[in-house]
C-alpha cells in the first residue's frame, strides 16, 4: 500500500525520469504488476477526471448515445480509465466500488479501444476483457495503426511528460478523431 505520498513520488519519479520513449516503455514494463497498488485510483485522478469529462461532453441526452460511441483510450496503460467505462465485462466488476458504481452505469461505453506501449501494461489491460482491440504502440512519434476519423473520442489520463506522449500526439488524435466528435450537446 502507499506510503503517504513519499512511495508515489519515488514511483513517479522513475517513471518520468527517461526521456527516451524505449527506456520508459520499459520501466512501464518493470512496474506493470505493481502499478495500481503502487498508484491507487485514489491517488490516481486521472480516470476520475476522465470518465467525468466524458460523462460531461456526452450526457445522456446527447446526439450520440453512450453506448454507441466509438473510443480510443491512449496510453491506457492497466486500462483504469476504460474499468470505469466500460460495463460489457463481468471483469470489470470485479474490483469496483459503490463509488465508482454510478459512473460505470451512467457511462456505458462499450466500443472501447486502447493504445498502449507497455506489453506488460497491456496484459493486465486484457485480463480485464473490457477492450475491443488493443494496439501496442506510441502515439506521436509516428502515424498510429487506426484509419482517419474513426473515433467519436480520444481520450489520454495522465500521459504528456518526458518521454511518454508528446505535444505532437495531439495531431495524431485530431486525425483519428471524427470531425466535430466532441459536440454532442
Amino acid at each position: 500500500m502507499p506510503s503517504g505520498g513519499q512511495e508515489e513520488l519515488r514511483l513517479v519519479n522513475q517513471l518520468i525520469q527517461h526521456r527516451d520513449v524505449k527506456d520508459t516503455v520499459n520501466e512501464y514494463n518493470r512496474a506493470a504488476s505493481n502499478y495500481e497498488q503502487e498508484f491507487p485510483v485514489e491517488v490516481l485522478g486521472g480516470p476520475r477526471f476522465a470518465t467525468e469529462a466524458v460523462l460531461d461532453l456526452f450526457p445522456d441526452d446527447g446526439a450520440i448515445p453512450r453506448g454507441q460511441l466509438n473510443v480510443l483510450d491512449v496510453a491506457a496503460g492497466t486500462g483504469l480509465v476504460g474499468q470505469r467505462w466500460c460495463v460489457n465485462s463481468e471483469n470489470a466488476w470485479s474490483s469496483i466500488t459503490i463509488a465508482d458504481f454510478w459512473q460505470l452505469y451512467d457511462a456505458g461505453i462499450k466500443n472501447l479501444d486502447a493504445l498502449e506501449p507497455s506489453s506488460e501494461m497491456i496484459k493486465i489491460a486484457q485480463s480485464r476483457g473490457i477492450y475491443q482491440r488493443i494496439i501496442e504502440d506510441m502515439i506521436g512519434h509516428h502515424r498510429i495503426d487506426v484509419e482517419d476519423n474513426t473515433y467519436d473520442l480520444v481520450v489520454v489520463a495522465g500521459a504528456f511528460g518526458p518521454g511518454h506522449c508528446p505535444l505532437t500526439a495531439l495531431d495524431e488524435m485530431i486525425r483519428v478523431c471524427k470531425p466535430g466528435a466532441a459536440r454532442n450537446r
